[in-house]
């Protein structure tokens, strides 16, 4: 069973706590781009369908002309048209999509891509010249490039259509009711990419628990992002078909890319959560950025 909230209605884009460089971004090089693949990843859970509806409200103009292709169909937008697939009555992925491509749409919107031939559905429709906007189930940005490359789409495929690839996890807020300063452990802080000086200078939160937060010392949730936008660095590196770490590399080094632990430590020295929670939740990858320089990406200084 599937539990969705209608009493707070869609979120907008500025809603779905995206830090204001990266939403920046992923407005402009990304949404605005007139034709190819938009990717949103994570696992079950990890707020994907929220942050594909914040986007598509985002695009829903008088005159531009989206049409959806769920299963099923999950929040009712006014001014799109929303199609659910439906096997039983004849309706399945691929008729229901050349019947939308039939209709000449300005943007298509994929439920979620599950299979190798959904996958080369996406990735057709954006050859064609549409806008196409999909989820994905994948750890990180560089692991939904090497799993389409895993479902049989050639690289060079890949590298002319996605866009942009956006990995996001939820992560739990400290309860304000309850906040207090404590030293992390720093062993932990470490694994996650704190320095000593970061530990020494900065004065961390955690909550103790609390009747608001039933114990637990958090309340609410947030989203850890990381967005890949593909350059022509990246596309080559696709095409070379090279390791997910090398092309993690090129994308740190030529795209400025923040992974999902670099964005919680970023979250961390803001007080919205705890080392422990960064350490539960977010992939481990390997960065040689300091918080400061993480800051500094995201916008802002500590």
């Amino acid at each position: 069973m599937r539990l969705l909230r209608r009493d707070g209605g869609i979120k907008s884009i500025d809603q779905i706590n995206m830090n204001t460089g990266l939403l920046q971004r992923f407005k402009h090089e990304v949404l605005d781009v007139p034709t190819g693949v938009i990717l949103i990843t994570g696992p079950t859970g990890s707020g994907k369908t929220t942050t594909l509806y914040s986007a598509i409200d985002y695009l829903n103009r008088p005159s531009t002309k989206i049409i959806t292709l769920e299963d099923p169909v999950e929040y009712v937008i006014d001014g799109i048209m929303q199609c659910s697939v439906d096997v039983k009555a004849g309706r399945n992925f691929e008729d229901s999509l050349k019947a939308i491509v039939r209709q000449d749409p300005d943007i298509i919107v994929l439920g979620e891509i599950r299979d190798q031939m959904s996958a080369q559905v996406a990735v057709q429709a954006a050859l064609t010249g549409h806008k196409v906007l999909t989820t994905f189930h994948t750890e990180d940005s560089i692991g939904g490039l090497l799993r389409l490359m895993n479902m049989g789409i050639e690289s060079f495929l890949i590298s002319s259509t996605v866009v942009s690839i956006l990995a996001q996890r939820l992560i739990r807020k400290i309860c304000p009711d309850c906040r207090q300063a404590y030293m992390p452990n720093r062993r932990i802080a470490k694994l996650v990419g704190m320095d000593d000086e970061i530990l020494k200078n900065h004065t961390f939160y955690r909550g103790t628990g609390c009747g608001t937060c039933y114990g637990t010392g958090y309340h609410g949730r947030t989203t850890l992002h990381e967005l890949l936008i593909l350059n022509e660095e990246v596309r080559e590196a696709i095409l070379e078909e090279k390791t997910s770490h090398e092309i993690r590399q090129i994308s740190c080094e030529s795209t400025d890319l923040l992974s999902l632990m670099e964005d919680g430590l970023y979250k961390v020295i803001h007080d919205m959560t705890t080392v422990e929670e960064v350490y539960r939740i977010a992939p481990r990858s390997l960065s040689n950025r300091s918080v400061t320089e993480i800051c500094r990406l995201m916008g802002d200084e500590i």
